[in-house]
């Protein structure tokens, strides 16, 4: 009988347990829940893409550079999935943002369009940048940066040697075409 008992006591905690562990969608989650979905456009592009490695870097520069792992782009245009599915995953994605995991840098924009960027991680030690733009025209766009601790001072650094680049040769075309 005490086996039975202990036996229901286990599988009630193991319920609670993964239950609670499901109840808030992860970021990383959603990513792989809409790779799948044609009405998406889902890209992943290795740092090595954009050939930074071949500037003239600092140290911090360089150890910015060497934090970086990958960014993965997800982009939802309107006339792909209509207003209806444009609103829902706004809402979606902001939620998951807004969840207790992120914290957000700046925000900026109106009720028409807008802008975040949010981050995860320590302040001095961050894995994860996300941007995440809306334009009730022209749809959403959800770009998530990975690292391993980055330093943003560094990070800051690295992005205005880049800036000063030639983007044609970096990558950065066919991503800024994504939203035409």
């Amino acid at each position: 009988m005490i086996k039975i008992i202990q036996l229901i006591i286990f599988f009630s905690m193991a319920a609670v347990f993964f239950t609670a562990c499901n109840n808030q969608s992860s970021l990383q989650a959603y990513l792989v829940d809409k790779r799948e979905n044609n009405q998406f456009i889902n890209i992943d592009l290795p740092i090595s893409l954009f050939k930074i490695d071949s500037l003239a870097l600092n140290k911090n520069q360089k150890n910015a550079l060497e934090s970086l792992r990958k960014i993965n782009v997800l982009a939802l245009k309107i006339d792909k999935g209509g207003k209806a599915l444009y609103d829902s995953e706004k809402e979606k994605i902001k939620q998951i943002l807004k969840s207790g995991d992120y914290h957000e840098l700046v925000k900026f924009g109106s009720n028409q369009k807008g802008a975040s960027v949010s981050y995860y991680g320590e302040e001095e030690s961050v894995d994860e940048v996300v941007f995440f733009g809306s334009d009730n025209e022209k749809g959403l766009i959800l770009l998530r940066v990975l690292g391993d601790e980055m330093n943003p001072a560094h990070i800051a650094q690295l992005l205005s040697v880049v800036q000063g680049v030639d983007k044609e040769n970096q990558g950065f075309e066919s991503l800024m075409s994504l939203m035409k």
